[in-house]
């Protein structure tokens, strides 16, 4: 039987490994607002802190049937890559539930029955998937992989790791909308102001030119339309 003593310093080496990966993505977190960067920086941390060979970030519209991988560990260049979903049973599951799915052994997992076929022959032995969930709905999953299938079952401390870094990845998208929402409002105000200033343009050209004729009287409405 392992000592107490050296369980506790497993323990402690491996809190120490999630905190580190957690520190990492907070100051990830705090940098430039760009997704392009932001999240392979999630996914290879979060392969390197769980021992997955693989991480990727896919999101999804709900009203669709595909889906769009944004991010992956070992492709920092892949992004927008389009997917079936009918294809990935286990993602719709953790959409629909909105809760972990822990595959250990792919081979064996009755929810991937339905394309037993498309699996086989493939480098993945497990699966696990977190989803990003953002203002109470399902966006996307943090999808992890191992090429071989997993021998011991996952403990809740990592369980609740890749639920917080699942939900943090929920945040950093929602800000990223949020902040090209913005900045399309602020150029659409710049766009009307330029307009504005443009129409006032011409009207004060209409009006200088019939101040200087001085016969008979010019209104201007706001469209720059002149009625004698």
């Amino acid at each position: 039987a392992e000592r107490p003593e050296s369980t506790s310093r497993a323990e402690l080496a491996f809190a120490e490994r999630y905190l580190d990966a957690l520190l990492g993505l907070s100051e990830s977190f705090m940098g430039p607002l760009d997704v392009r960067k932001t999240l392979p920086l999630i996914c290879q941390r979060v392969a390197t802190a769980m021992a997955c060979d693989r991480c990727s970030v896919i999101l999804v519209d709900k009203d669709s049937s595909a889906g769009m991988i944004v991010a992956a560990s070992d492709d920092p260049s892949l992004f927008n890559h389009l997917i079936d979903l009918t294809a990935y049973p286990e993602i719709r599951e953790a959409l629909l539930t909105r809760e972990p799915v822990l595959i250990d052994d792919v081979h064996r997992e009755p929810l991937l029955d339905p394309v037993r076929d498309q699996i086989t022959g493939k480098p993945v032995g497990s699966a696990l998937l977190f989803p990003i969930v953002a203002d109470q709905n399902a966006h996307g999953v943090l999808f992890l992989r191992t090429v071989e299938p997993r021998t011991s079952p996952l403990e809740k401390r990592e369980i609740r790791f890749g639920r917080i870094v699942a939900n943090a990845t929920g945040v950093v998208l929602r800000n990223a909308h949020l902040h090209v929402s913005m900045r399309a409002q602020s150029e659409r105000s710049r766009s009307q102001r330029r307009e504005a200033e443009r129409r006032l343009d011409q009207i004060q050209k209409y009006q200088r030119f019939f101040d200087f004729a001085g016969d008979g009287l010019a209104i201007v409405d706001g469209e720059g339309r002149i009625a004698f």
